[in-house]
C-alpha cells in the first residue's frame, strides 16, 4: 500500500491524541510531516515509520500512550535501522511467495463474542491465516493461541472470506522463519474447548 493506507492505524491514533491533548493541530501537522517522509527504505523513511508507531499506541492502548513522555526515544540507531530494512525486505520476499488477498482483517458480523469483542488479524493468503511476529524466539503458546482464536473467529464470522482458509501460519522476519499448521489435523476437542472456554460463544 501507499503510506496513507499502511499507516491508517497511526492516522487514527494521531487524531485521538490531537483530541485528547488539545494540541491546537500540532499533532496532525507532525503526523503529516512524518508520513510524507516515508518514501522507501532509506534511513529517513525508517526513522519516520518508527516515530509514527507512537500514534499506533494512542489507537490501541490509551493508558500506555498517556504514560509515555519520551517519544523521541523511539528514534532507532543505525544498527536497528539496518535490521528493520532487512525485516521489511524479507517480508516483501515472503509476500512474493505467499500472495496476500486481505490484510488487517476483522471478524464481523458474527466472529466476536461477549468476551472477545475486538481483534484484527495480519494477513490472509488463499488458504492460510498469517500472523507476523518479530520476537527473537520461536512462537510462544500465547502466539499460537492467538492465531488459533483468529482462525476460529473467522470460521464463526459468517464472512465467506474465510471459507477456503484451512491453515494457520506465523512468519517471523527477524528470524526469517515461517511456521505452518494444517487445521485439518487439529484436535476437535481442543477446538471446541477454545470456542467454549476462551472465546465463550456459548455465554
Amino acid at each position: 500500500h501507499d503510506a496513507s493506507e499502511a499507516f491508517k492505524i497511526s492516522a487514527e491514533g494521531a487524531m485521538r491524541k490531537e483530541m485528547m491533548t488539545d494540541s491546537n493541530g500540532k499533532e496532525l501537522v507532525r503526523f503529516t510531516e512524518l508520513i510524507q517522509g516515508v518514501t522507501g527504505l532509506d534511513d529517513k523513511s525508517i526513522i519516520n515509520a518508527c516515530l509514527l508507531s507512537e500514534y499506533d499506541v494512542w489507537k490501541r492502548n490509551l493508558s500506555a500512550a498517556m504514560s509515555i513522555t519520551d517519544y523521541e526515544s523511539v528514534i532507532p540507531d543505525k544498527k536497528t535501522i539496518n535490521n528493520i530494512r532487512t525485516m521489511v525486505e524479507r517480508s516483501v520476499d515472503f509476500f512474493n511467495i505467499n500472495p496476500i488477498i486481505k490484510d488487517g482483517f476483522t471478524f464481523e458480523p458474527d466472529g466476536y463474542s461477549a468476551v472477545v469483542t475486538s481483534g484484527d488479524g495480519d494477513f490472509l493468503s488463499k488458504d492460510t491465516l498469517w500472523d507476523f511476529k518479530v520476537s527473537k524466539h520461536d512462537p510462544s503458546t500465547d502466539n499460537t493461541l492467538q492465531i488459533l482464536m483468529y482462525y476460529i473467529m473467522g470460521k464463526h464470522s459468517g464472512n465467506h472470506l474465510y471459507d477456503e482458509i484451512d491453515k494457520i501460519g506465523i512468519f517471523n522476519p527477524r528470524l526469517n522463519k515461517a511456521y505452518l499448521y494444517d487445521m485439518n489435523n487439529y484436535s476437535k476437542e481442543l477446538y471446541e474447548e477454545i470456542e467454549r472456554d476462551v472465546i465463550c460463544y456459548n455465554n
